[in-house]
């Protein structure tokens, strides 16, 4: 008969091998940036300015939720 520790080692040992494999690129403190030197908190609006100088133009989508225009969750126009 296997013992209950032994039971559970084995199931546990796969689990930490894929939760292990998840991990990446945690800590190692690059930050994932595209090499830019970026901006300190506070900065001046010129420098901020400066560090998104050459960053594409972004443009946001919203889909409302609601399923009538005239209910409480129905965006506004």
């Amino acid at each position: 008969m296997v013992s209950t520790f032994r039971r559970a080692l084995v199931c546990a040992a796969p689990l930490l091998m894929v939760l292990s494999a998840c991990g990446g690129a945690v800590g190692k403190g690059d930050g994932g940036g595209g090499g830019s030197g970026g901006f300190e908190f506070g900065a001046a609006q010129e420098e901020v300015d400066a560090a998104v100088a050459d960053l594409d133009p972004v443009t946001l989508t919203i889909q409302p939720y609601a399923a009538s225009p005239d209910a409480a969750a129905a965006v506004a126009e």
